[in-house]
């Protein structure tokens, strides 16, 4: 299975969990536009990398997590990081 599909399939789940509302995407900061967790693959597909960032649809604000391959025990818990990183406001 390719890291792109993995990651894509636990995506699903992730969001599909039930999830203390802290892990839910907020709003946008800048401009209060609805952001969705994002995909980017590799240019080097041989690599086998993936990357999750977290993007406002209105703005382009964005926040980017780890690269990551299909070998990751723990591609649920990146997830939810860059979601953490993005909900992370300034008080």
């Amino acid at each position: 299975m390719c890291a792109m599909r993995m990651v894509c399939l636990c995506l699903s789940g992730f969001m599909a969990m039930k999830k203390p509302s802290k892990e839910h995407i907020k709003p946008c900061p800048f401009c209060g536009g609805e952001a969705h967790i994002l995909i980017k693959e590799s240019d080097n597909k041989a690599e086998g990398l993936v990357e999750l960032y977290v993007e406002c649809e209105m703005c382009i604000a964005s926040v980017w997590g780890d690269w990551i391959t299909i070998l990751d025990y723990d591609l649920l818990k990146k997830i939810e990081n860059v979601v953490v990183k993005w909900n992370t406001r300034v008080e």
